[in-house]
């Protein structure tokens, strides 16, 4: 999230949601391997690309990104990670050197 923080701001949208994910579960020795479901929390920072710092705004334009950027975050109690929105941030760099 400091990486989204420097280079695009604060977010001036935040939603809080849970997506169900399958995970493995091997089992014990010898029993079969069971898919169980798991609940991941989710944060979404939300930024409108009009709102955006011209530079950066210039390039999601041209990437024909849409009217608004998401960025997911998984919400873990050891760490938190970036599961949507990688790409955005890779403008943003882009934009920043730019500069």
């Amino acid at each position: 999230r400091g990486r989204a923080l420097i280079l695009l701001g604060p977010p001036p949208v935040l939603r809080y949601s849970q997506r169900k994910v399958p995970a493995w579960d091997p089992g014990r020795s010898g029993a079969p391997p069971v898919v169980q479901t798991h609940l991941l929390s989710l944060e979404s920072w939300v930024y409108r690309v009009e709102e955006l710092e011209p530079a950066i705004r210039q390039l999601f334009e041209e990437d024909e990104s849409g009217p608004e950027i998401v960025l997911a975050f998984v919400i873990d109690p050891k760490r938190t990670y970036l599961i949507e929105g990688e790409e955005y941030l890779k403008l943003a760099v882009k934009a920043s050197v730019r500069q």
